[in-house]
């Protein structure tokens, strides 16, 4: 959502408690709208799927053994646990105009 001429996420934003002062909330400037703050999301999914941005082995499977990944293979990644989960909800909600707040200060 835009809030305040911002484009943010709603769930985790803070917004201004003096009343005095509108704030203005708007849908997100780039999307198309289907009612009030409700927002088309069809072809940011489409795009989503279109670049698989998830993790893929070359081979599917070693047998008939589930593929675990290794605590090395853990480490390539280097996610801290709690910004990956808001750069997920950032990138499932469609909003990536600016870094996923940090989860602590909320």
């Amino acid at each position: 959502m835009n809030i305040g001429g911002e484009n943010t996420l709603a769930c985790i934003s803070r917004i201004d408690t003096n009343t005095s002062k509108t704030t203005k909330i708007y849908p997100l400037p780039h999307m198309y709208v289907i009612r009030d703050l409700v927002a088309d999301m069809n072809l940011f999914y489409e795009q989503y799927t279109s670049i698989q941005p998830w993790l893929q082995r070359k081979t599917l499977t070693l047998g008939e053994k589930q593929l675990h990944q290794s605590i090395k293979e853990r480490e390539k990644l280097h996610l801290n646990p709690a910004k990956a989960i808001g750069e997920i909800k950032a990138l499932l909600t469609g909003y990536k105009t600016k870094p996923a707040p940090e989860p602590a200060k909320f």
